[in-house]
């Protein structure tokens, strides 16, 4: 497999439960022991991805 950089940009914020909760779109995919990665309604209007882990939760916008 051959990944393929690209000029997109990042916007990574630590949020709490309850923010996270409130931005969910599909069903969580498991991808370690306790770490899991959501489909989530964007804070400014485009695409995200969520990371829960533990007790951290993490929103990346895709700029």
């Amino acid at each position: 497999m051959q990944l393929n950089p690209t000029n997109q940009k990042l916007n990574a914020t630590h949020v709490d439960f309850e923010t996270f909760a409130e931005l969910i779109r599909s069903e969580p995919q498991k991808v370690s022991a306790n770490t899991w990665v959501y489909d989530l309604k964007s804070t400014n209007g485009g695409k995200a991805i969520g990371i829960a882990s533990g007790d951290d939760y993490l929103v990346i916008d895709l700029i």
